[in-house]
Order: structure tokens, then C-alpha cells, then sequence
């Protein structure tokens, strides 16, 4: 499985399927990304959702500590 389904999967965990969905690709193009390729595309996407505090950051926290258990230089 990618980065990009299993982060995505995540998101419309929380958010449910059309603003997870929503997010995954505001966040993607912000960072002018067609996908999660790596674990340090998946650092600047987590470090993206911590910038929207509440529980977008809290997401992206999880998603942080992920991308750096998976070889994110941080």
C-alpha cells in the first residue's frame, strides 16, 4: 500500500470520505505534489496539517512521528 492511500486513509477516517478526500488534495497541491513518494513527502505533508492546529494538527503529529520511523530526515 502507498503512502499517499494509507496517509489518505487516515484523513477520511477522521474527516469521512469527502473532506478527507478534500484535504488529502488541498494539502497535496499546496505542496505542489501529485503524491506521497517518500517518507520525507510524507514529513512536509504532516508538518502542513500541524500548521492548521486542532485536530488537523494532532493528525499531522501521528504523521510525523510516522514519516520519521520510516526514514524522514526531519
Amino acid at each position: 500500500m502507498s503512502s499517499s492511500t494509507e496517509v489518505k486513509g487516515r484523513l477520511v477516517k477522521v474527516f469521512g470520505a469527502e473532506r478527507g478526500g478534500k484535504v488529502f488534495e488541498e494539502v497535496l497541491g499546496k505542496l505542489g505534489l501529485a503524491e506521497l513518494a517518500d517518507p520525507d513527502d510524507e514529513m512536509r505533508f504532516a508538518d502542513e496539517l500541524i500548521g492548521g492546529g486542532g485536530l488537523m494538527e494532532a493528525i499531522g503529529r501521528s504523521l510525523r512521528v510516522r514519516a520519521l520511523l520510516r526514514g524522514a530526515k526531519g
